[in-house]
């Protein structure tokens, strides 16, 4: 009986070990690329620091930076391939309530589950995600106008 406890805490230790080992190796490359696109977004013109970083997965990924720049604003920088596809200022990007308030009126809708930041199709949008009739709708807004791109919706059930 002994022995069964011992061999079982020992499996137990390497299962915990495997695991982590396995989590570790798997989450390097995420941490290399996004080490080596905010490497990039440093060296643009101006970029004084990377204030937040996220990815957007539509027909392309595509990284998406938050940055400061030296005259004291912020800018949205988009890379797809490693390489920088847009810069948009402070002053081109129109405000996200604004485009999740015209999604959620275009949809009848009071309440959004999110929104956030893509870039498909050579233009930056907001991707603004509503829960309703159980079917989950997508919105894209033009990060640069507001105005109304498309839509599509999945069931959840």
């Amino acid at each position: 009986m002994r022995r069964l406890v011992i061999a079982a805490a020992g499996l137990i230790i390497l299962a915990v070990i495997g695991l982590t080992a396995l989590y570790v190796m798997s989450r390097a490359p995420l941490v290399d690329a996004f080490d080596n696109i905010e490497a990039a977004a440093l060296q643009e013109d101006n970029v004084e620091s990377v204030t937040g970083m996220s990815r957007f997965h539509g027909k392309a990924t595509v990284n998406i930076v938050d940055v400061t720049v030296s005259e004291g604003g912020m800018e949205r920088l988009f890379f797809s391939g490693g390489k920088l596809v847009e810069r948009l200022t402070q002053q081109d990007i129109f405000p996200a309530e604004e485009a999740m308030n015209a999604a959620l009126e275009r949809a009848g809708h009071h309440k959004a589950e999110r929104i956030r930041s893509g870039y498909e199709n050579g233009r930056a949008l907001y991707e603004i995600t509503l829960k309703k009739d159980g079917r989950l709708h997508y919105y894209y807004m033009s990060m640069e106008t507001g105005d109304f791109i498309k839509r599509y919706s999945l069931s959840t059930g």
